[in-house]
Formats: C-alpha cells, sequence, structure tokens
C-alpha cells in the first residue's frame, strides 16, 4: 500500500497545476519610453538652391580702326656741335729735327712702342681739351702773349708712367716760365680750363713704351723759343697734329 501512495502522490504532482510562489513578490520591469525626434523643417536630402555670381556686364570688343594709321617716324637725337681737341705748344723747326731723332734712335724700344713722326714732335704749353667748332675764331684771336725770346735745352731722357718715353729739359727758363704762366691767364680769360698740375716742359719720343730702355747720355736739343702755336690733334695716324695758328714773340 505503500509504494500505491507514492505513486498517487507523484501522479497528483505532475497533473496538478503550478502555483506561483506568493511569498517573495516579484518586480514588474517598466516598459522602455523611446522620446520621438521631432520632424526637420527641411529634409535631409532635399539639396540646397545654388546662389549663381552675380554676372558683370560685358562690355562690347573694341571697334578696330578699318585703316591702319601710319607709324609716327622717330625723331634721331641731336648731333653734338662739331668740335676740335685743342693744345698750345713749342713747334721745332727743320735744324732741331735732326738732334731729336738721333735722341730717338738712341733709345733700345721694345717692338709694341709707337714712336712719334718728327711731323709730330712738340713740346706742350697748355692742353686745352675739347671745345666747340664755333669757337675756334674766338679762341684764335685771344691767345697772343708777349714773353721775352729764351732757349730751351732737352738733355734729359726718362721713362714717365705708362710708357711715355720723353725727353725734358734740366731746367726751365724763367722767361719761358713767364709765357706759360701768360699762356694760363689768357686761357681762363677766354673761360678755358687750365691745368693746376706744375709743369715739366718735355719732348715725346714714344708712347707704349713699357720696358724700353733709354741711353745713359744724350746730345742736347736745343729749342729757341721765339713763337708757339696753337694746334689741334686731327685722330689721323698718318698726321696727329695739325697748326692752326703761330704766335710770334
Amino acid at each position: 500500500m505503500t509504494w500505491l501512495r507514492r505513486t498517487r502522490s507523484l501522479w497528483s504532482t505532475i497533473t496538478s497545476p503550478t502555483v506561483p510562489d506568493t511569498s517573495h513578490p516579484t518586480r514588474t520591469p517598466h516598459p522602455m519610453r523611446l522620446t520621438p525626434i521631432p520632424p526637420t523643417t527641411q529634409s535631409p536630402m532635399t539639396p540646397e538652391p545654388l546662389t549663381l555670381p552675380t554676372q558683370r556686364p560685358t562690355t562690347p570688343p573694341m571697334q578696330r580702326p578699318t585703316t591702319q594709321p601710319s607709324p609716327t617716324p622717330m625723331t634721331p637725337p641731336p648731333l653734338p656741335p662739331p668740335a676740335v681737341r685743342l693744345f698750345l705748344a713749342l713747334w721745332p723747326g727743320a735744324a732741331q729735327q735732326a738732334p731729336i731723332a738721333q735722341a730717338q734712335h738712341a733709345w733700345a724700344w721694345p717692338p709694341r712702342a709707337r714712336c712719334h713722326a718728327p711731323a709730330d714732335w712738340h713740346v706742350t704749353l697748355h692742353f686745352i681739351g675739347q671745345v666747340p667748332l664755333q669757337r675756334l675764331a674766338g679762341i684764335r684771336a685771344g691767345l697772343q702773349v708777349t714773353a721775352p725770346p729764351c732757349e730751351l735745352v732737352l738733355d734729359q731722357p726718362a721713362l714717365w708712367p705708362h710708357g711715355l718715353a720723353v725727353c725734358e729739359a734740366t731746367a726751365t727758363p724763367p722767361a719761358l716760365v713767364q709765357l706759360h704762366a701768360r699762356l694760363g691767364d689768357a686761357l681762363r680769360a677766354l673761360a678755358l680750363p687750365v691745368d693746376s698740375r706744375p709743369w715739366r716742359p718735355h719732348l715725346t719720343l714714344a708712347r707704349n713704351a713699357q720696358g724700353a730702355v733709354p741711353p745713359g747720355a744724350m746730345a742736347p736739343v736745343c729749342l729757341p723759343v721765339v713763337d708757339y702755336v696753337l694746334a689741334a690733334s686731327t685722330g689721323h695716324p698718318q698726321q696727329r697734329y695739325e697748326i692752326l695758328a703761330r704766335y710770334g714773340l
């Protein structure tokens, strides 16, 4: 009978409904609340309207003239007035050319030296420089001065800087110094330049004579100072100078 009781009890447990245990109350979960998103005023897929830039008013193209204007001829710059390069000098005569030629031949010249021809030999008194040709007549008339005649003795060969080979005077006669000073005053009266450097009377024998060997001594060249000349540089190798006026003392 015992086993029958156990069987009935087991069968009652299986077939009876399950009664929940109310001794421990369970918490009912609250449902999740979703906050609604407010609708946007504009759909995200709607494109924004494009703002086109304001176009500037176009100017009509320039109308080319039917006939091309003739080009304006260019006016050449005015040419400088003709000028002449002047200087005052003592000019040796025919009697002095032989002693000068002897002094020139006594030098040992390098190949590049340019020896002056007899027609170019002179002793510069004053270098004037470039003057307008239109002033030449007034200059020629304003250079007459007086001074006692004298004699210049060239007895010293020398090689100056820049390859200038000369024969110069050991002493300058006072009358020649006076002539040089009076010509300087005449040039200033004509508003012409006067070199302020000390004057050393000399006769140029050659240029570009670097390395030339002068003679140990030379025969003196005596130049009588009885007149002087106004000369011009020609720029021609055949005739470097031209005498424009001669003034007697």
